[in-house]
Order: structure tokens, then C-alpha cells, then sequence
């Protein structure tokens, strides 16, 4: 089981952290990386939402696989979108993970920080989340996560 990357979303789709593990890095600065995963994510929400049955509330959680990867992808009634990006052998539960990192990593470090404000716009530098978004993702896949 191997984990790519971490994305993090506010509501009007600015990417406010992202984080990559175990492999080339995919993003060369320019921030395209980020956007692209955020309108297939978009784009993907809205297809969904019109094949889903009438009634169906949407739970906020998205999976997309491929033969190579697996997009897991989690809004919370804040607005916030967490992506985990993972190979397709992924054994965890996604949805444990990505609410994990929401409420226990995101909210505690982020949201709680008199520091760090994340409605400001800009990327969330915080390196007590990043400590602790490392040391989870890194029991994750058995330590095997190392950033590139």
C-alpha cells in the first residue's frame, strides 16, 4: 500500500496544502498539479450528483480508481476538500483516513491555531500539522512514506 500525495481544498477550489510521498514529484511549482486534481474532482462531483437516485443525500466522499491509482476525495460541511491520492492496492478504509486527517489533524493543528488562517487565501504552512500528517501517513503504509 503506498500513498502519493494529500491535497487540501477550500471552497472556491484554491489549494490550500498539499503534500507528496513516495515517488516523483508531480508538481513543478506552477501549481497546475493541484488545479487539475481539483477540476476532475469538481467535474467528477458534478456528474454523480446528477446520476445519483432522487433523495440521496450525498455523503461527501468520492472514489475514482484506476488500474495504477485510486483518488479518494472527502468534503466536510466546512467546505474543506482533503484528496488522498494512493496506489489501487489501497487496503485502508479512505473514508476513515481522510476524516481522520480532517477532524483530528486539519481541525486541531489548522482550524484551532491562532497562527494559521486558512479563510485567508493563502497556503497553510503549519509544521505541526505537516509533523502529524507525516508521522499518520507514515503508520499508514507501514513507514514506507517518504516525502519528495
Amino acid at each position: 500500500m503506498v500513498l502519493y500525495s494529500l491535497h487540501v481544498f477550500d471552497r472556491s477550489g484554491r489549494c490550500l496544502f498539499d503534500r507528496e510521498w513516495n515517488g516523483p514529484r508531480r508538481d513543478d511549482g506552477s501549481g497546475e498539479h493541484p488545479r487539475l486534481v481539483f477540476g476532475m474532482l469538481h467535474s467528477l462531483g458534478e456528474v454523480s450528483n446528477k446520476l445519483a437516485p432522487r433523495g440521496r443525500a450525498p455523503d461527501g466522499h468520492i472514489t475514482v480508481r484506476t488500474d495504477s491509482y485510486a483518488l479518494h476525495a472527502f468534503e466536510a460541511l466546512s467546505g474543506y476538500r482533503f484528496v488522498l491520492l494512493a496506489d489501487a492496492e489501497f487496503k485502508g478504509d479512505p473514508r476513515a483516513v481522510l476524516f481522520h486527517v480532517y477532524a483530528q489533524l486539519w481541525v486541531e493543528c489548522v482550524v484551532k491555531s491562532p497562527v494559521q488562517d486558512p479563510t485567508a487565501g493563502g497556503r497553510v504552512g503549519s509544521p505541526l500539522f505537516e509533523q502529524q500528517l507525516d508521522k499518520y501517513v507514515g503508520g499508514l503504509d507501514g513507514g514506507a512514506a517518504t516525502k519528495t
